[in-house]
């Protein structure tokens, strides 16, 4: 049985509001943690978000979302 190739963490953004909930960047964030790869956001919106005292913003390393673990080789 051939081992899985590990995939390469991804760097993203943990997300979340310190209201119940909070709308920016053309999302809706609440108190729940959100992980959101760095690749699906724009500058603009790291700014916007980072620079929100109502939002919460972490930087981490994540597992790859499933569709990009499953590309054709």
């Amino acid at each position: 049985m051939a081992e899985a190739k590990k995939q390469p963490k991804v760097r993203a953004l943990r997300i979340s509001s310190r209201p119940e909930t909070r709308r920016r960047a053309g999302r809706v964030w609440s108190r729940t943690p959100q992980d959101v790869p760095l690749s699906e956001l724009t500058d603009d919106a790291v700014k916007l978000l980072k620079g929100d005292p109502l939002i919460v913003v972490q930087e981490v390393e994540i597992d790859p979302p499933a569709d990009t673990e499953a590309e054709p080789q």
